[in-house]
Formats: C-alpha cells, structure tokens, sequence
C-alpha cells in the first residue's frame, strides 16, 4: 500500500516546521521556510488542481455569455469566439491546458470589464459587480494562506 500525496506533505511540511523552530535566522531558515510554504501551497491544491480552473473557467464563460448580450457587435464577436475556444477545451484534465483556456477568457473578460466601465446602464453595472466578486473570490482561492513563522 502506498501513502496517499496529501498525507506524504503533511509529514514533510511538519518535518519542517520541527527542522525551522531549532535554526537560527540565516539562509537555511530561509531556505525551510520557503520550502515549507511551496509544500503547503502544493497541499493545498493538490486535490482542486483540475477542479479550481475548470470551475473558473465555466464561471468566467457565464460571465462571458451575460456581457454578450449587451456589448456592441465587434465585442459580442470576440466574446463568443473566446467561449468558443474555451468550450473545446471543456473535457480537458491537464492543469497546464486549463489554465491556458483561463487565461484567454480572462482576456476576453478584461475587454468586457473595460467596455462596462464606461457604460452607465443598470444590466452593465449589475454585470461588473458580478466580475469583480468573481475576481475577488478567485484571487481569495489562490491566496497564499501559510503562516511564516
């Protein structure tokens, strides 16, 4: 039987935590510290890895979808091409493809947060709200949440 990912870290980032109470400040503390916050990091996401940027990706196209509706024809066109592309990449499992797909609807999300900021509508600005609270828990899910010391 062989020790799960998850459990294999945990013993690792305590092995460090034991190894950083006895050094002194210098470059090995340093060097345990940032060790310990990449194992911890990697903890973290080990299990959501896939899930986190498929599920943002589908929550970016929605977003994507809404300002479609509203945007001018060029926009609208750009829009859906970027729904387009990210949608044929729907049944992949590889992080490094996710988050490519992410990154080119996030592009197309800023064009459309550019154009809603300038628009005084209720349907524009109820949309913007919306992109920023999305942004605001995507960012707070990527936090680096280890205390250093």
């Amino acid at each position: 039987m062989k020790p799960d990912v998850p459990s294999v870290l945990d013993a690792v980032i305590r092995g460090l935590e034991l190894k950083q109470s006895s050094l002194p400040p210098g470059p090995e503390l340093a060097m345990t510290v940032g060790m310990k916050i990449l194992l911890s990091v990697l903890r973290r996401d080990w299990d959501s890895a896939a899930s986190r940027p498929a599920s943002e990706c589908r929550q970016v196209i929605a977003l994507l979808r809404q300002g479609a509706e509203i945007v001018p024809a060029a926009l609208r066109t750009r829009l859906l091409a970027a729904i387009r592309c990210a949608e044929g990449s729907a049944d992949e499992l590889r992080v490094a493809e996710l988050e490519r797909t992410l990154d080119g609807l996030l592009t197309a999300a800023i064009e459309l947060q550019a154009w809603l900021e300038d628009e005084t509508g209720v349907e524009a600005k109820d949309l913007l709200q919306k992109m920023w609270s999305f942004l605001a828990a995507m960012n707070q899910s990527r936090a680096l949440q280890v205390r250093l010391w």
